[in-house]
């Protein structure tokens, strides 16, 4: 465990010497949140490059990681002695000085309700996500999609060496393909620490690092108190704040990178760098998700569009190096697919004209429907109403308000950048409509696939709700938008619902009204008291925040363990070094606490797709060759029947007891089955 910590710190620290020594170089005149925030972003880079290209050579090991991030730190503080470094005490940077709008509108009451708003917003949603990791890093990760292929994806490419998922083939969804920039650097974490801690801990740290970022964004148009808010209720909704924290998915690593990029490209005017760094991103954001495509390449073209009209010299250089940066950060994935597919987006029809890519579909693709397949029929809101309702909250008609309003006005602004946003709003928008699976059904839409699938909306709802806080920045009541936000956070907590269930080992609901309660009572007294009581009613609501966060983790920590509950998991746990032979619906859940157990998912690849072994002599003969020790599946299959009428199979773990991975979508999680190879097994299946 130490050595995992002394590494980890060691590696920390060295990508912050690399980080903090660009931005000395490149953005000297930078200070606060945007300084936290472009070192943050120059770090991702930083570990993304070194784990591309070590995981390239199969070199992605504690040893080689610490190694070359130590060369890379002695080569920074080499640049950095060389550099004649301007001293950012001497240098005047006009982009971060106060805008004329918060001059204007910074006075009497409406001033200290913005701040104490703004304050218990984040509190409120920072309480979820910090109760939510701390039960994860209790029970577990326990998020279906994280089981079934984003802890698979880390754990393969910290155990082979290698960046490459080709092996973890996962009939129905075509997984083999997607690309994982999330996945590696919890890889790089794995490898370093040997636990999955940072997998169930991450995402908190990009929610703050999303909200640090809003506010060095807002800075730029004296609105950061506003654009914090309206991150915040982002990250409040029911689809994020009940899917993200805890759990192993990457929404929160897109929404963070995109405000860090757009917080760089708000204070970038006629310098350079910061374009290139924003197209960085972009190629980051690229290599997270699918879904990611269409809001990264509107990001990309804002960036690049802003450095032509803004770069007086060297201006398409320097757009060669962003497109350079661009495709290095997120580019390894899809020339990968393009090299062994034919295609770069392989479940994806692509082509022009009579020319068309190679398309591999799984057997989801029949179900994988777009929100546009319904709504060119106009049957969107008659069919999912309720389903944005119960993803978004009570208030969802308050932030599509507020989205087209920032929408409109952009589009309206002659400042370059603010129009940017709203097309970049637009194009996100129209990306999220054609995202296959957004809707899904087959046939007939599926609710509950559409309410989970509204993540893949979150980045068009952030920078909606950002250009709408742009707009309200120079009025007189836009304190009421933090408020607001409170109470749209706190009506979309409630009970009997698949992703927003406040369960009772967080206190229940009569904890949430009392928090609120609470909140609301501080924010009322830090708008009405005078000035001599100002600074202790800010005080007030600060320890008010502090407490309802720390209140929260200490009851979330009492949520049992998974491992005493979970027969298979406590299985895992119990061993060490074990190799499965498995085709189970969560694969996470075999690889212990300390990934050390080796899992192999048994199928074959047909036309690209994978399909589970068919056969009885199949299977077996698979377990003879491969010399596994152990076998999975799920209960209920024609695989756990063959198993058990075999005595060389033994049971050790039996989770037979089905549970309903959704009640909307009709599919079914079975128990999972882990036998032990306790004799030689006979491929030739008598009765079988």
């Amino acid at each position: 465990m130490w050595a995992g910590l002394l590494g980890a710190g060691l590696f920390l620290g060295a990508g912050l010497v690399v980080s903090v020594t660009v931005k000395r170089l490149f953005f000297a005149a930078w200070s606060g949140s945007l300084a936290v925030t472009t070192v943050a972003m120059v770090w991702l880079c930083w570990a993304l490059a070194l784990g591309q290209l070590l995981g390239a050579v199969g070199l992605l090991r504690r040893g080689a990681l610490l190694g070359a991030a130590l060369l890379s730190a002695v080569a920074a503080i080499t640049v950095a002695r060389a550099a004649d470094l301007p001293d950012r005490r001497r240098t005047a940077d006009p982009s971060t000085a106060p805008a004329a709008t918060e001059a204007a509108k910074a006075e009497g009451w409406g001033d200290l309700a913005l701040t104490g708003g703004t304050v218990l917003l984040v509190a409120f949603v920072a309480a979820i996500w910090t109760a939510r990791t701390v039960i994860a890093l209790h029970r577990g990760i326990n998020d279906p999609d994280s089981l079934g292929y984003h802890l698979p994806f880390m754990v393969t490419f910290a155990q082979s060496g290698y960046a490459d998922q080709h092996r973890l083939l996962i009939p129905l969804v075509p997984i083999q393909f997607f690309p994982a920039n999330d996945e590696l650097l919890s890889a790089i974490a794995l490898a370093i620490t040997h636990t999955l801690a940072f997998a169930a801990a991450k995402n908190l740290i990009f929610g703050g690092l999303a909200v640090v970022s809003a506010h060095a964004m807002g800075k730029a148009f004296g609105a950061a108190r506003l654009t914090m808010a309206a991150t915040a209720i982002v990250l409040g909704f029911p689809v994020v704040a009940f899917s993200q924290p805890g759990e192993a998915v990457n929404d929160a690593l897109l929404l963070a990178v995109l405000v860090g990029a757009l917080a760089v490209l708000a204070h970038a005017r006629d310098r350079p760098a910061p374009y290139v760094l924003v197209l960085g991103c972009a190629g980051l954001m690229l290599g997270i998700k699918f879904s990611a495509i269409v809001p990264a390449a509107g990001l990309g073209a804002m960036a690049a569009t802003l450095l032509l009209v803004r770069v007086p010299r060297h201006r398409w250089r320097w757009a060669g190096a962003g497109i350079v940066a661009s495709a290095a950060m997120g580019g390894s994935w899809y020339i990968r697919n393009a090299v062994n597919y034919g295609n770069p987006v392989p479940p994806v029809d692509v082509g022009l004209g009579p020319v068309h890519l190679h398309t591999v579909h799984g057997v989801a693709a029949a179900w994988a429907f777009s929100v546009a397949h319904y709504a060119v029929h106009g049957r969107f809101l008659g069919l999912f109403a309720r389903g944005l309702v119960r993803g978004l909250g009570p208030l969802v008609i308050v932030t599509a308000g507020l989205c087209l309003l920032g929408g409109v006005d952009g589009l309206r602004s002659s400042h370059g950048y603010r129009r940017g946003l709203s097309c970049l709003g637009a194009v996100a928008v129209l990306g999220y409509l054609v995202t296959p699976a957004s809707a899904y059904g087959k046939g007939a839409p599926v609710l509950g696939a559409f309410v989970i699938n509204l993540h893949y909306a979150a980045p068009a709802l952030l920078v909606g709700v950002l250009a709408g806080a742009l707009v309200l920045a120079p009025w007189r009541w836009a304190w009421t938008l933090p408020l607001v936000g409170v109470v749209a956070v706190a009506t979309s907590i409630g009970p009997g619902r698949r992703i927003a269930v406040w369960s009772p080992e967080m206190g229940g609901p009569g904890f949430v009204l009392l928090m609120v309660a609470a909140l609301a009572a501080t924010a009322v007294a830090l708008a009405w008291s005078r000035p001599p009581l100002r600074r202790l009613a800010g005080a007030a609501a600060l320890g008010v925040a502090v407490t309802s966060v720390v209140a929260l983790a200490v009851i979330a920590g009492r949520y049992r363990s998974r491992q005493m509950t979970d027969p298979v998991v406590h299985w895992a746990a119990s061993v060490r070094r074990a190799r499965l032979a498995a085709w189970v619906t969560d694969p996470g859940d075999l690889f212990g606490p300390h990934a050390n157990n080796r899992v192999t998912v048994m199928n074959r690849v047909v036309d690209g797709a994978a399909v589970p072994l068919g056969s009885c002599e199949g299977w077996k003969r698979a377990v003879l060759d491969g010399h596994f020790g152990y076998t999975a599946v799920n209960s209920g299959t024609a695989q756990a029947r063959w198993l058990r009428a075999d005595p060389a199979f033994r049971i050790v773990a039996d989770e037979t007891v089905g549970e309903s991975l959704d009640d909307l979508v009709n599919l079914r999680r079975y128990g999972a089955l882990v036998f032990q190879v306790v004799g030689r097994p006979d491929v030739g299946c008598p009765g079988q």
